[in-house]
C-alpha cells in the first residue's frame, strides 16, 4: 500500500514471510552489486517499525557491510532509542538546503538527540549543501550554495560537534576550483571532532542557551511560490490517517485545542500516531470536495482571517457567511493548499524567539582517548547583531584558572584565557581546542 504522506511513489511491504523474503532478495542483489549504502525514505517512525526490522534483518544476513540510512517521518528520541541497534543513521529533521532557516532549525533539533550521539547508530541532520547545487534544477536553479562563508563554517562546526555523518550534497566535479568547500571538507581538526570525540553535548553560554522551544512554526497564508516545500502539505493519495505533514519541516498541521470549535489556534507540531485528539491537540483533517478543510471531531474548519495577503489562519465552525475565508483548493501537482479568496497558499514559517536566550548556542566534547583535550564551539544565531558568546571553563569540565586556547580553523592561539569567548558576527561561530594539561 502507498503510505508516505508526502510522496505518492512509495509503498509499504507486508510484515510477513513473503515481505521478509522480498527484502532478503533485494538486499542480496544490492550486496552482489557491491552496494555500500541504502537509504530507506519516508520510513522512520513507529508506523514503519516492522519494515525497519525487516530490512535490518536482511542486511544483517549479508557478509557485506551495508549502511542503512533512514529518512524522517518521526523526530522522537524515544523511538530512535528503540531502533538504534537496527539502523546505521536516521534523519531527525527536514531537508537541509542552502538557506539559513534550515541550519537554524538544526540547532533546535540536535539537543534532544544528544544522548544518542555515537555508535551503533547516528542521528542525522542531513547532507551538507556545499559547493555547486541543484545540477538538474530539482530544487531551484543550478547554483553555488547561497550560504555565506560564516554560515557554512557554522554548519560544519555543529555537524562535527554533533558527530553527524558528513555527506557532501554538492557536485564533486566543481571541487577543484572551490577553495572554501575543500577547506571545509578537509580540515583535519573538524574531521577528528566528528570521528573521535565523546561527551558531545550542548552547554550553557553566559546563561544563553538555544533549545527547541526557541523556534516555533507559524501557520499563515502567504503568496504562492511554485515548488516551495513549506507550502506543500500531505499527499492527494495518502489520506489513511488524515494528517497533513508539511514537506519542509515534517511537522503536521495541528489544531491546538480540540475543545474549541471556534477561534481555535492553528499550529504545526511533531506528528503523532493516532486518529484523533491526543494530548489536547488534533492532527486529523478532512479535505472535502466542497473546499472546506475540517476536523472530524468538532468540525472546526480551517479559516483564513482575511482576504488579503499575508494573513493568519484559525479554526472556526463551518459558516456560509464565512465561505470566502474557509474555502481552499488542493493543487494535485505539488500538494499546496490554495486559499481561493486571497489567492495565497497555506505556509509554515519558522519563527525564532527574540532575546538572548534564543540567539546563541554552545557545544562541548572531549577526545575519545584523551579527556584532557577538550573542544568548545560557540555560535551566534542572531540574524543581525554581532554578539559576544562565552562559556565558562566549568561548563566545559575544565578545572583551571587560565588556559591557552586554539581556534581550530585559523590555528591562532590566545594565551591565558579565563573562559571561552568570542565576538561573533551574525550566523558565525568558532571552535576552540584546549589541552588541559597545560592550563594553570
Amino acid at each position: 500500500k502507498t503510505y508516505c504522506s508526502w510522496c505518492d511513489d512509495m509503498s509499504g511491504i507486508a510484515d510477513n514471510a513473503a515481505g521478509q523474503a522480498y527484502y532478503d532478495s533485494l538486499i542480496q542483489l544490492y550486496a552482489e552489486w557491491g552496494v555500500d549504502f541504502v537509504k530507506m525514505d519516508c520510513a522512520f517512525g513507529p508506523t514503519y517499525k516492522s519494515e525497519i526490522l525487516q530490512i535490518s534483518k536482511s542486511i544483517s544476513s549479508q557478509s557485506r557491510d551495508i549502511i542503512l540510512s533512514m529518512s524522517p517521518t518521526n523526530r522522537d528520541p524515544n523511538f530512535a532509542a528503540e531502533v538504534k541497534e537496527h539502523v546505521s543513521m536516521y534523519r531527525i529533521n527536514g531537508d537541509v538546503w542552502d538557506n539559513w532557516a534550515n541550519i537554524d532549525t538544526a540547532f533546535a533539533t540536535a539537543p534532544s538527540f544528544q544522548a544518542l550521539i555515537g555508535a551503533p547508530s547516528y542521528p542525522d541532520l542531513d547532507m551538507l549543501p556545499l559547493g555547486r547545487l541543484s545540477i538538474r534544477g530539482g530544487h531551484g536553479p543550478n547554483r553555488t550554495t547561497a550560504l555565506s562563508a560564516d554560515e557554512q563554517h557554522t554548519m560544519m562546526n555543529l555537524w562535527a560537534m554533533f558527530r553527524n555523518p558528513l555527506m557532501m550534497g554538492g557536485d564533486l566535479r566543481y571541487l577543484a576550483d572551490d577553495r572554501l568547500t575543500m577547506e571545509l571538507l578537509t580540515n583535519e581538526e573538524i574531521l577528528n571532532i566528528q570521528s573521535n570525540t565523546v561527551g558531545n553535548r550542548p552547554i550553557r553560554a553566559s546563561a544563553n542557551y538555544i533549545n527547541s522551544a526557541a523556534i516555533t512554526e507559524v501557520i499563515s497564508v502567504e503568496k504562492c511560490i511554485v515548488g516551495e516545500r513549506s507550502q506543500q502539505w500531505g499527499s492527494v493519495s495518502t489520506t489513511t490517517d488524515g494528517s497533513l505533514p508539511n514537506h519542509a519541516t515534517f511537522s503536521c498541521l495541528t489544531l491546538l485545542n480540540c475543545s474549541l470549535a471556534s477561534n481555535a489556534t492553528i499550529g504545526a507540531e511533531r506528528c503523532h500516531v493516532g486518529t484523533g485528539c491526543e494530548d489536547g491537540v488534533n492532527q486529523v483533517w478532512e479535505v472535502g470536495r466542497d473546499g472546506y478543510i475540517d476536523t472530524p471531531m468538532n468540525h472546526a474548519c480551517l479559516t483564513a482571517t482575511a482576504t488579503t495577503l499575508p494573513c493568519n489562519v484559525t479554526a472556526m465552525a463551518k459558516n456560509s457567511s464565512l465561505e470566502q475565508l474557509q474555502v481552499w483548493k488542493r493543487n494535485q501537482t505539488d500538494n499546496s493548499l490554495h486559499h481561493l479568496a486571497s489567492g495565497g497558499c497555506l505556509t509554515s514559517t519558522l519563527s525564532r524567539q527574540t532575546g538572548a536566550d534564543a540567539t546563541v548556542a554552545a557545544w562541548t566534547a572531549h577526545a575519545e582517548t584523551d579527556e584532557q583535550t577538550r573542544y568548545v564551539a560557540l555560535f551566534n544565531l542572531d540574524d543581525h547583531a554581532t554578539v559576544k558568546v562565552s562559556a565558562s571553563f566549568s561548563e566545559a569540565a575544565v578545572s583551571a584558572k587560565s588556559c591557552d586556547v586554539m581556534n581550530i580553523w585559523t590555528r591562532e592561539v590566545t594565551a591565558a584565557q579565563t573562559d571561552f569567548s568570542a565576538d561573533l558576527a551574525p550566523h558565525a561561530s568558532v571552535v576552540y581546542r584546549v589541552d588541559t594539561t597545560k592550563c594553570k
